[in-house]
């Protein structure tokens, strides 16, 4: 899915420091961050060109 494929985030773990690049949106996730950068653009009249959003946790390997 090419929509799916601008997106593109991170899961941190805040142990080790490791990164995994979370790439794999579902329909759902992908219409949500739409719609947020949709209302986020009218509230503040603010033209978004993109985004960054990092989960923070412990991957496999540290939890």
């Amino acid at each position: 899915d090419s929509k799916g494929k601008k997106h593109h985030h991170h899961l941190v773990c805040t142990n080790c420091g490791r990164i995994v690049d979370y790439t794999d949106f579902i329909d759902d996730e992908i219409e949500l961050l739409q719609l947020t950068e949709k209302g986020l653009s009218k509230k503040y009249n603010f033209k978004i060109t993109g985004h960054l959003i990092q989960f923070y946790g412990l991957c496999d390997k540290c939890r």
